[in-house]
This record gives C-alpha cells, sequence and structure tokens, in this order.
C-alpha cells in the first residue's frame, strides 16, 4: 500500500477541513469574525501586525482570546484581507516561550 506524501491540493483541503472543525462552535465563529474585525482595524493604524497585537489589544479589556479561539486562532489571518510579510517577530507573552510568529499587513 502507497502512502501519498506531497500532494498540495490534498493538503489544502484537509487545511480547510481543519479549519471548519476549529470553527465549528457558534461561538467561536463569532469571536474569529469579531478579532478579525479588530485585526483590520489595528493594521489600518500600525501597518503590519502579529497575533500579539491582536491578543494584547482583547487582554487590556480582560479578554482571553486565545482561549475564546481555541485552535480557530489559527485561521485569524486566513482571510483575503490580509497578506503575510515574510518577516517574523518574537512572542511577548510568557506563555509563548518568546517564540517566532509572523507579521501580516492588509492586502
Amino acid at each position: 500500500m502507497s502512502t501519498v506524501v506531497f500532494d498540495r491540493k490534498l493538503s489544502d483541503e484537509r487545511m480547510e477541513e481543519g479549519l471548519a472543525i476549529a470553527t465549528s462552535p457558534e461561538d467561536r465563529q463569532m469571536w474569529l469574525e469579531e478579532a478579525r474585525e479588530v485585526a483590520i482595524r489595528l493594521a489600518t493604524i500600525h501597518g503590519a501586525i502579529t497575533i500579539e497585537d491582536v491578543v494584547f489589544y482583547y487582554s487590556e479589556r480582560g479578554i482571553d482570546i486565545t482561549e475564546k479561539l481555541g485552535k480557530a486562532s489559527g485561521a485569524l489571518f486566513r482571510a483575503k484581507e490580509f497578506n503575510c510579510t515574510g518577516r517574523v517577530a518574537r512572542c511577548a507573552r510568557v506563555s509563548q516561550n518568546s517564540s517566532m510568529v509572523l507579521l501580516w499587513e492588509l492586502a
């Protein structure tokens, strides 16, 4: 039996299926849409932003957006409104151990 290792179309299909599952609870979808609107406003003001900017915005308001979004947080910038800059920045959140995150800008 042969296992497919590289298949862009299949990989993309599985990514879309995973995103659909991650955003399936109704309230999670609502939070994702709201967080995306916040990201658009922040990018309009600051140019390139990261997930850290969105998390910081909500944390200042007493909301843990990462808890609200769960795995759907990975879908935040997967929208026609954003382009990846190809640059990275370090996370400031202690829980992220200074990991790298992508910078995004408006399309």
